[in-house]
């Protein structure tokens, strides 16, 4: 949602909560489909408190510059070597978190609409990694958001705690089958957010919160490119360009963790009046990097595949030569759920 919180959804029939994704038939996994490190669930997956992270001050970039003008460093780049990791590849990187939030701050809609129906012939080897995700269909949409207000943009107490409660009953909310829920569940129960403070990346409608909500956590923060107005105590809302600024003022204080589901696999592909960026999503992490605690546990909800690869311009589909790129930077904890479908990585920001 290049940009982190730009959202991606379907437009549905207005009786359907809306989230932001593909309304793709999952099928979950049962425990032993899961990859997962030993030593690292329970109450607390890090074994131990993460160390104080406190935000410093960085200072705003000038009324001339431009994006291009902080580069996005190994963040944008595809010739790093690579080893084996226990859920997908593992490649190092150094994320230039000045530059990287700096980026975000001076994002712009897109000046041209509407968006091209194919990738630009002079960034299609940087659309599709050098080949290695391939444009395997054209699955076009324009549904302009960025600049724009939310579809659900008035968040009462009475939204969010309907939602609670039937999540509670076990009713599927959001856009998806109940197996949606349950993914989103299963990740919480092995990495809890219990009284932490958190940040959910795109959404129009509050029924991923309701789910982080129930599973205690103190507040959330939801990081959306529509306007949102949230009248419950515990959902502040934030567009990306304010999220950016208090980032580098001082005044944002690290999450404890960040949940994002099927949300940045659409960041920079032009859909909903982005800017094109063929390194969206992996700003869109990086971002998510920079926001987190030391310690803190990334929620990575995408459509995953057996092979990359790009459906024009609806959404990338993640195989493990794309989760290279998109975890690096990050330790691998968990895969709740498989390779071809919408599953949830679970990741982590190091402790040092």
């Amino acid at each position: 949602m290049a940009v982190l919180f730009l959202g991606a959804w379907y437009l549905l029939p207005s009786s359907a909560l809306h989230s932001h994704s593909l309304p793709t038939l999952l099928v979950d996994r049962p425990r032993a489909d899961v990859v997962s490190k030993p030593g690292l669930s329970g109450t607390d997956p890090l074994g131990t408190d993460p160390p104080e992270a406190k935000p410093k001050e960085i200072g705003l970039p000038s009324g001339t510059a431009s994006r291009d003008s902080y580069p996005c460093g190994d963040v944008c780049r595809y010739d790093l070597p690579q080893t084996a990791g226990s859920v997908f590849p593992v490649v190092k990187k150094a994320i230039d978190c000045p530059n990287i939030m700096s980026r975000l701050f001076l994002d712009k809609p897109a000046a041209d609409w509407p968006p091209p129906n194919a990738p630009p012939a002079d960034q299609l080897e940087l659309f599709t990694q050098n080949g290695e995700m391939p444009v395997s269909s054209t699955f076009y949409f324009q549904q302009r958001y960025s600049g724009a207000g939310a579809f659900e943009g008035d968040w009462t107490v009475e939204l969010v705690e309907d939602l609670q409660t039937k999540a509670r009953n076990g009713e599927a909310i959001g856009w998806y089958d109940l197996v949606h829920n349950q993914h989103i569940n299963n990740a919480m129960s092995r990495y809890p957010v219990t009284g932490k403070v958190g940040a959910v990346i795109g959404s129009e409608a509050p029924w991923v919160e309701a789910l982080v909500l129930n599973a205690g956590a103190k507040h959330i923060t939801t990081l959306e490119y529509g306007v949102i107005k949230s009248r419950h105590p515990n959902i502040s809302t934030m567009i990306p360009h304010q999220a950016a600024e208090k980032y580098l003022t001082g005044k944002l204080e690290p999450f404890d963790f960040i949940m994002t589901y099927s949300s940045q696999g659409h960041s920079g592909l032009g859909r909903y009046g982005e800017s094109l960026n063929p390194f969206g999503d992996l700003e869109a992490s990086a971002q998510a990097w920079c926001m987190l605690k030391p310690g803190g546990i990334f929620f990575l909800g995408l459509q995953s595949s057996g092979t990359s690869h790009i459906r024009w311009n609806a959404d990338r589909n993640y195989g493990p030569e794309r989760m290279r790129e998109m975890g690096a930077g990050f330790e691998q904890l968990d895969h709740v759920g498989g390779w071809y479908e919408q599953s949830m990585f679970i990741l982590r920001k190091p402790l040092h």
